[in-house]
């Protein structure tokens, strides 16, 4: 039966392909922090279902380590993550707009024509900033239903105990 370790680093393994997968689209830079986020939850996530139900022996299955929570899980990634990645990588490109569009000023030489001034460089480096923490967040969520599945797929793949289908 696969243990802690094993179950982290799966669960990070998954988190961080799963993250990458769903960032394929995104600029390297955000594509990157999307990953750091699903390999940091697929950690987590890899070790959750043992942090519901502690193993006391290897008859400790129930409802966390059952196949249809496999399923919930799987489906509310499909499903309620994929929106909330969606909404986070928006905010994330509503952050990188405001870092490099100049704002609209009246020319001091000619007050009937507007100039455009530039960001100033630190709230250029606070939009950056909250930009990679949007799609942070985005892989954090990826990653943590990845890593959830990967201990339930490790745990009904490996060792003769299987897992329940209900619990």
């Amino acid at each position: 039966m696969p243990g802690y370790e094993t179950h982290k680093y799966v669960g990070m393994a998954a988190g961080m392909g799963y993250s990458a997968f769903q960032a394929k689209e995104q600029t390297p830079l955000n594509l990157v922090a999307e990953m750091v986020g699903g390999t940091v939850a697929g950690s987590v996530g890899g070790r959750l279902p043992d942090i519901i139900e502690p193993g006391t022996s290897s008859w400790h299955r129930s409802v966390a380590h059952s196949g249809t929570t496999a399923t919930a899980v799987a489906v509310a990634a499909k499903t309620m993550l994929a929106d909330f990645g969606k909404f986070c990588r928006a905010k994330g490109d509503e952050f990188h707009s405001l870092a490099n569009e100049g704002k609209m000023v009246p020319s001091p030489l000619q007050p009937n024509v507007s100039i455009s001034v530039p960001v100033d460089p630190l709230m250029q480096l606070l939009y950056l900033i909250g930009e990679l923490l949007c799609h942070f967040l985005a892989g954090l969520a990826n990653g943590l239903a990845a890593g959830y599945v990967s201990h339930l797929a490790l745990d009904a793949c490996v060792g003769s105990r299987s897992i329940p289908l209900f619990g």
